[in-house]
């Protein structure tokens, strides 16, 4: 990965970061967190597969109650969801710091 890269892809994990904690903060609501972190997702590069795998299988517990939520004709999250949509973010919020510990520490083309 050349710096650029390496540059790029830092910036879009501070980016996902600011998503979770606008969410968590309450200024933003879960569709808009879920489309936010899938363009960042798909924004970054293939570096660390294992990485975007655990990313994506807690992203789709966000997906899974957002639908869930449309069928029942609600557009943001209920009470009853509340729960298992903050485990959701706060596990993305636990994956994206990790990362970006790891690639702050990295040398790009290292």
């Amino acid at each position: 990965m050349n710096r650029f890269e390496h540059a790029r892809d830092l910036r879009q994990l501070r980016f996902m970061l600011s998503t979770l904690r606008s969410y968590e903060a309450g200024n933003s609501t879960l569709p808009r967190l879920i489309e936010d972190l899938e363009e960042l997702l798909l924004s970054l590069s293939d570096e660390n597969p294992a990485w975007r795998e655990q990313f994506k299988t807690a992203w789709s517990v966000l997906e899974e109650r957002y639908t869930l939520l449309l069928e029942r004709g609600e557009d943001d999250v209920d009470p009853a969801s509340t729960t298992t949509t903050n485990q959701a973010v706060r596990r993305l919020t636990d994956l994206v710091e990790a990362e970006l510990g790891r690639r702050e520490r990295e040398q790009p083309g290292a």
